[in-house]
Parts: structure tokens; C-alpha cells; sequence
């Protein structure tokens, strides 16, 4: 039993380690390496969001906090956007 917890408690580590590289200092994480030449290195607004529900379960309240005002950066940049969307 000892064992399991210890291979979740790293696997919790390493996935924690791996979306730190991907995030960018905006705050936003990208689907991919920043570096990617796929596309992927953008930051969708979904995948953040689910990302941010990781963050919370590991308690990391500063890439929290900082991806929270992305995500509200992006939401007010596209206001108009989203109300044009409303009417």
C-alpha cells in the first residue's frame, strides 16, 4: 500500500514539474513546448481552465493566481467580441 501512495505522490510531482515548463510568463500555459512549430505552443483558453483545477488540487496558489488574471486579461481584451457574440 505504502508503494501506490508513493508512485501517485510522484506522479502528482512530475506532472506538477511538466505544466510549469509549459507555462508562460503571461501566466497561460501552452498545449505544447513553448517552442513548438506545430501550433500547439498557444495557450487555449479550455485547456487552462482545466489546468487550473490541477493547480488548485496542489495547492499552487501563485501559477494559480497569476494564470486567473490571464484568463481575465484575455476575457476583457475580447469584451467586445464576447457581447457582439451576446446580441
Amino acid at each position: 500500500m505504502g508503494q501506490v501512495i508513493l508512485d501517485i505522490e510522484s506522479t502528482r510531482q512530475n506532472s506538477h514539474r511538466a505544466l510549469k515548463n509549459l507555462q508562460h510568463a503571461s501566466g497561460l500555459f501552452s498545449a505544447a513546448k513553448k517552442n513548438a512549430s506545430t501550433g500547439y505552443d498557444l495557450a487555449w483558453i479550455r485547456d487552462n481552465i482545466y489546468i487550473s483545477l490541477g493547480l488548485e488540487a496542489v495547492d499552487d496558489a501563485q501559477s494559480l493566481k497569476k494564470l486567473y488574471w490571464a484568463l481575465l486579461d484575455i476575457l476583457k481584451r475580447h469584451e467586445y467580441k464576447i457581447d457582439q457574440a451576446i446580441e
